[in-house]
């Protein structure tokens, strides 16, 4: 840990019990570890003006990692360029900073869409399902040699084959 002070760099290791409170810059070089005891769940605590605003806590029931933010939630990177957004209503944006639903998907090249992929089908570009939007159309687009089906009540309403073949109420 090297805490800064007034140009002054001190370094060695800070070992407290209880609350110990910095005001300034706190750096640190290569790592900030968060410890409790064998059981327990340490966070790090995000204040503003005594309130607490977010933190980030390892959740020891369920093994998991927490994130929580009175706001926003945001994911980063390049030049600081905002790529997901999760906000207070639990909306997720990709490539926007205002989703409009659970899942709201935006491009500025006019080419968006989802990919899915299984073992079988590959993870390229050309392989899977993807459904998407364009500047010309929306599709959905099979890169698979395999059926496409639409189904209702878990039916299978229309079915297109893998040599374009089309049947209807094939339920």
């Amino acid at each position: 840990l090297v805490v800064s002070q007034t140009g002054v760099n001190t370094q060695g290791v800070l070992a407290h019990t209880g609350t110990a409170t910095f005001s300034g810059n706190v750096t640190a070089t290569n790592r900030i570890t968060v410890a409790s005891s064998a059981t327990g769940s340490p966070y790090l605590d995000f204040t503003q003006a005594g309130t607490e605003k977010a933190y980030l806590q390892y959740v020891d029931t369920g093994d998991n990692l927490a994130i929580q933010s009175d706001g926003i939630i945001t994911f980063r990177s390049g030049s600081n360029t905002e790529r997901i957004r999760i906000d207070s209503a639990g909306n997720v944006g990709i490539g926007m900073t205002n989703p409009r639903d659970k899942l709201d998907l935006f491009d500025a090249g006019d080419n968006v869409g989802m990919y899915f992929h299984t073992t079988t089908s590959g993870t390229g570009g050309g392989d899977g399902l993807r459904v998407g939007q364009n500047n010309a159309n929306a599709f959905v687009w099979n890169y698979e040699a395999t059926s496409l089906a639409f189904a209702t009540s878990g039916t299978a309403r229309l079915t297109i084959n893998a040599s374009g073949g089309v049947r209807f109420n094939t339920g």
